[in-house]
């Protein structure tokens, strides 16, 4: 494979992410505009609240709770088409079907593109959509890197209750949860709020949308999209770089192997031991079983 078709292949890769981005910013930007209107908060008060106070404490914390399960909706589903783009980014490194020389053999020899692009991942506290690809991998290193967000996201005191690593690596992006802190700030500032002419649930519609407006609520969301997908730009393209410099080994292990030179009889059929060695290797990998599967 040429450097120029390597390129291609991860400008693709990129070019999707691109757009990826563009829609999980457009798509919350359209229920954002849906959620917070007067009339449509004004309906949830009068559909939950009763109670003036309990609006008051409560509803900051609801509305913030909805943007973040939309916005968690909206990142599963676009790091889900992600993971199909990776897959046929790691699937276009196939094994070479390696004729021997001075023998009447040909064996292929695997090259390992998914453990490459994982070893080129670790270290990273944050891989954006990437998690979600490394989750469905059902191996070893899936398990750690998922487990490495886990824990970053324990460290920030985040609740991961049923969430997917790609939702955990959004909420580390937000900078973690917000709804108790916006929720008891709006509390406060309508302490003293007098609920008289037109009716209170109005009223308090009006004042909760300014003040997510004043605090910039719903572009704390967006901006924590676009760093979950800037994240998942630097990750792939330290992955790929590790896959790259793997498969420029690999190739290199091949010249040499069939190089002329290579001339005793007992030498390459120690080599065809050593390639079957690994081949058998490779076969037992657990996303190698999984593909013969599917």
């Amino acid at each position: 494979m040429s450097l120029r078709e390597t390129q291609q292949k991860r400008d693709k890769v990129n070019q999707s992410i691109r757009e990826l981005q563009r829609n999980s910013r457009t798509s919350f930007q359209k229920y954002t505009e849906q959620l917070l209107t007067v009339d449509t908060v004004e309906k949830i008060i009068r559909n939950l609240y009763d109670d003036k106070k309990e609006a008051k404490e409560g509803l900051a914390g609801y509305l913030v709770e909805k943007l973040q399960y939309e916005a968690e909706q909206i990142i599963k589903v676009n790091s889900d088409k992600l993971t199909l783009s990776i897959e046929a980014f790691l699937g276009s490194y196939q094994e070479t079907l390696l004729k021997l020389p001075n023998l009447d053999v040909s064996i292929g020899i695997p090259f390992d593109a998914k453990g490459a692009f994982l070893d080129g991942l670790a270290g990273l506290t944050s891989i954006g959509a990437l998690s979600a690809w490394a989750a469905a991998l059902g191996n070893l290193g899936g398990y750690i890197l998922v487990a490495k967000l886990v824990s970053l996201s324990s460290a920030l005191g985040i609740s991961i209750g049923g969430g997917t690593a790609a939702v955990i690596s959004f909420v580390a992006a937000i900078g973690g949860p917000i709804v108790l802190g916006v929720g008891l700030a709006v509390a406060l500032a309508f302490a003293v709020w007098s609920l008289i002419g037109e009716s209170w649930q109005k009223r308090l519609a009006k004042q909760i949308i300014k003040y997510f407006e004043e605090q910039r609520v719903s572009d704390k969301f967006t901006d924590g999209i676009d760093q979950f997908w800037r994240d998942t730009t630097k990750s792939f393209e330290k992955g790929a770089n590790a896959v790259e410099a793997d498969w420029d080994k690999y190739i290199e292990h091949l010249r040499q192997i069939t190089s002329p030179t290579t001339e005793s009889k007992d030498r390459i059929e120690e080599i065809i031991k050593m390639l079957e060695a690994g081949q058998n290797f490779f076969a037992e990998i657990p996303w190698a079983n999984i593909n013969q599967q599917c």
